[in-house]
């Protein structure tokens, strides 16, 4: 495809999006000449001065020197060397003068209006009726001759007549093209002063703003060497600072006025070389799994090739390396569009601001880079594009930072957490061997034990058969007994099993028959060791009488929520003489706490235990939640 079918398709689509191209009703410059007699000049209206201007390569003319026919005209804004020329292809070095004549509303006449005119490649004079008005550098006929200067102006006049005679002097001797990238706009005086100042505030506003955040990051990075990623979005924030100043309203010409022009391009220049294998750099940073190494090195690579290019005296080199440069922009641009869009696709942090973000952007590069090329005539969007993916980019350091304290907090309210548990089951553990030692003593004390062997010898005359299995309830009791000693929970089965040896016991020596029932368990649960028996003993201490009988009961039930699954432990103690239930005496509570230090051992802070009296017994409720440390089949 030829570059005319490219500018046309470019055109087509640009002119397409509103405020793009060029409105059919707007006047333009035909022949030299431009008619506004019926376009009377208002405040918030500007008039662009584009079109085909009388042109006199190779020649500095004034009123009174131009030829009664003029041979050749081009089209402004446009390079001399590169479009519109009707005669011949002129060189990019040299100089030129351009002539348009302006036929003004009535009422324009005698009032204050101007001129923006935005810089020439690389200085001009501008010329109303004669009188200079304007100029930026300084023309001349040769190299030596001329100085070159980037620095858009306003122009102000006031014309006595509807008749305006427009000369522009051009020279071009540091750049390969020549003549006026941007249009020369006319307004009223207080339009355009409005318009400049509106401009400059516009690249103040950015320069500003990514000079802050440039340095914002810079300074996240010497706080937090970790962030390479910010180094890498400062670095990046920095090119186009740089790619700012250097562009626009020129800002770097107000700061530096002697600057020479060659050092303005070059950087530039930098400032294009360097953007794309920052930006790669940042990506692979920031999303290392949906980057490839090797594409973010060669980036680098040819980044650092570009910038070496500028070491080459004079900015010509540079100059020819521009289209390569754009092209891998665009490459750059497209591979890092695919980046974000995995990264999105994978739900990365912060994906979806950074690719809608970053999308804007590049559509505003692609304009800046059509726009360099003269293909289309818009205006410098890419830094405004910036602007929006700094904000993309805030937003997701924002919700890092918010993340990172949320994750801080969470942290330090479980170490809160941790300790105040282990602190718990400290106290647990040393409460729950000061009572494992009272219930030992209590087993094994000389009244149960005396009790137990005289039954045993009483039964030893009478029934043998009766002694010996009372002798193997005895000591299978005993036994259980010493191996739960030490065991943070053991099988329920084997609890279940000493209760009923510890009843066996007692019915032999108090010749009673003792009930005992389990229900809702299927024995592989785990429990703290000799709860339900000390429960049981508490049972015989408070509740046992001469003329009543004691009947237990063990029931299990469960329930599930979506986050948690309870077990509950119904013990039930009953005693049919309860008229005297009321006159026992009061114990010390030690088996009852025993029950609760060992409780919290093994399930801090998921239990609770409710003890509830009625009219033949009490009823203990044990509920333990199930989670982490609280598993009852564990």
């Amino acid at each position: 495809m030829n570059k005319a079918s490219v500018k046309a398709v470019c055109l087509f689509v640009f002119v397409a999006i509103p405020g793009c191209g060029r409105s059919a009703g707007e006047p333009a410059v035909v022949q030299g000449q431009m008619d506004l007699s019926n376009h009377e000049l208002l405040d918030g209206q500007r008039i662009k001065l584009d079109g085909a201007w009388e042109f006199y390569h190779g020649q500095f003319l004034v009123s009174g020197q131009f030829p009664q026919r003029t041979l050749d005209f081009l089209s402004l804004p446009g390079y001399w060397n590169e479009r519109g020329a009707t005669v011949d292809e002129y060189p990019g070095h040299g100089f030129a003068t351009y002539r348009a004549h302006l036929r003004l509303h009535p009422r324009d006449v005698k009032r204050r209006l101007a001129l923006y005119v935005p810089h020439a490649f690389t200085s001009y004079q501008l010329y109303l009726n004669g009188e200079l008005v304007s100029q930026s550098g300084k023309p001349g006929r040769t190299a030596q001759e001329a100085t070159s200067r980037f620095l858009p102006q306003a122009a102000f006049f006031q014309s006595q007549s509807p008749d305006v005679e427009i000369v522009i002097h051009v020279a071009n001797f540091t750049s390969l093209k020549g003549g006026f990238r941007q249009s020369i706009e006319l307004g009223t005086e207080r339009e355009i002063m409005s318009y400049k100042q509106m401009l400059l505030a516009q690249d103040l506003f950015l320069i500003g703003g990514m000079l802050v955040i440039a340095l914002y990051h810079l300074y996240l990075y010497f706080l937090r060497r970790g962030e390479s990623y910010a180094l890498c979005f400062a670095g990046f924030v920095g090119t186009f600072l740089l790619y700012r100043i250097t562009t626009g309203e020129y800002f770097i010409g107000m700061l530096f006025p002697g600057i020479q022009q060659p050092a303005v391009i070059k950087t530039f220049f930098f400032s294009l070389f360097t953007a794309p294998p920052l930006f790669v750099t940042l990506l692979l940073r920031i999303y290392p799994d949906e980057t490839n190494r090797f594409i973010a090195r060669m980036a680098q690579l040819t980044g650092a090739a570009l910038v070496l290019s500028l070491l080459y005296p004079g900015t010509q080199l540079a100059e020819h390396l521009l289209l390569p440069a754009e092209i891998v922009i665009l490459i750059v641009g497209v591979y890092c569009t695919a980046v974000l869009a995995f990264a999105f696709a994978h739900r990365r942090e912060g994906a979806t601001g950074f690719l809608l973000g970053f999308a804007f952007f590049f559509i505003t590069v692609i304009n800046d880079i059509l726009f360099e090329r003269d293909i289309i005539q818009t205006e410098v969007f890419a830094p405004l594009g910036l602007f929006v993916l700094l904000m993309a980019d805030s937003l997701m350091l924002l919700r890092r930072f918010v993340s990172l304290i949320d994750t801080v907090e969470k942290q330090q309210a479980a170490l809160v957490g941790a300790a105040e548990l282990k602190e718990r089951l400290t106290r647990a553990r040393l409460q729950t061997k000061r009572m494992e030692f009272e219930m030992l003593k209590k087993a094994i004390q000389p009244h149960f034990l005396s009790n137990s062997l005289a039954a045993i010898r009483g039964w030893l005359l009478e029934n043998p058969e009766k002694s010996a299995n009372l002798l193997d309830d005895f000591a299978g009791e005993i036994a259980l007994i010493q191996a739960m000693v030490g065991q943070k929970d053991v099988p329920l089965a084997d609890e279940i099993r000493l209760c009923r040896l510890h009843l066996h016991v007692m019915e032999a020596r108090r010749e009673k028959i003792y009930s005992f029932r389990a229900r809702g368990m299927t024995g592989h649960e785990r429990v703290p060791p000799m709860i339900f028996h000390t429960m049981l003993e508490n049972a015989f201490t408070h509740l046992d009488t001469e003329n009543g009988s004691l009947r237990f009961s063990l029931r299990k039930t469960s329930s599930k929520s979506t986050t948690e699954v309870v077990s509950r432990f119904a013990f039930a103690v009953s005693n049919h003489d309860a008229g005297s239930i009321r006159q026992r005496k009061r114990g010390n509570g030690i088996g009852l706490r025993y029950v609760q230090a060992r409780l919290e051992e093994s399930f801090p802070g998921s239990w609770t235990l409710e003890q509830k009296r009625c009219r033949k017994g009490y009823l203990i409720r044990i509920n333990i939640k199930e989670g982490a440390d609280a598993n009852t089949d564990r």
